[in-house]
């Protein structure tokens, strides 16, 4: 006997498939009539079950859905442009800022010192000059003591060194005692 090939045997499966009537391998027991007259065998499925598994399905696509979106919000939530990353930077931005215009204030503000301490001291400089190639002397009082420059005490041929008002007193010509007394007593 030639084997046959396998072309031949799938036609000849088909032909019998076409020829076989679909409630011939059941046995009478296990096909049932129902109302309409229809045999209903296992291979066909009522309306009631058709819904179940639709119902089924949807429910499976309801909880699919809902898992995706879960994770969807939960990635979201994880982004790191949320809320409160924007406004912690904003915040660490802002306080970044006003620090550096705090220092930049601060830079002007020694620098504007630095200037006006230079100043000071030229002036002081031209004042000191000016007073020592002159007859021009300077003092200052603080209570009952006299501070009296340097160029003062030299002119007269004395030690620098502080005086009271007495002393002081003693060294103004008597014509004038008077007036500076006066002058003194306004100040007091």
């Amino acid at each position: 006997m030639a084997q046959k090939s396998r072309v031949v045997l799938y036609a000849e499966l088909r032909k019998k498939i076409e020829q076989m009537d679909n409630y011939s391998f059941l046995e009478e027991k296990e096909s049932q009539t129902s109302k309409t007259g229809l045999k209903r065998t296992t291979l066909t499925l009522s309306l009631e079950e058709i819904a179940k598994e639709q119902e089924k399905f949807d429910e499976k696509k309801i909880q699919e859905e809902t898992k995706r979106r879960f994770r969807k919000s939960k990635k979201e939530k994880k982004h790191p442009l949320d809320v409160t990353r924007i406004l912690i930077i904003s915040m660490i931005s802002v306080v970044v800022i006003v620090i550096l215009v705090l220092l930049r204030i601060s830079y002007k503000e020694r620098k504007h010192k630095r200037k006006a301490l230079k100043q000071v001291e030229r002036e002081n400089m031209l004042y000191n000059m000016a007073v020592e190639n002159s007859h021009t002397f300077a003092w200052e009082r603080y209570g009952e003591t006299i501070y009296l420059s340097d160029t003062f005490w030299h002119h007269y041929g004395h030690e620098p060194h502080v005086c009271d008002v007495d002393e002081f007193v003693g060294m103004i010509h008597p014509d004038y005692r008077k007036e500076f007394l006066s002058g003194v007593d306004k100040v007091n």
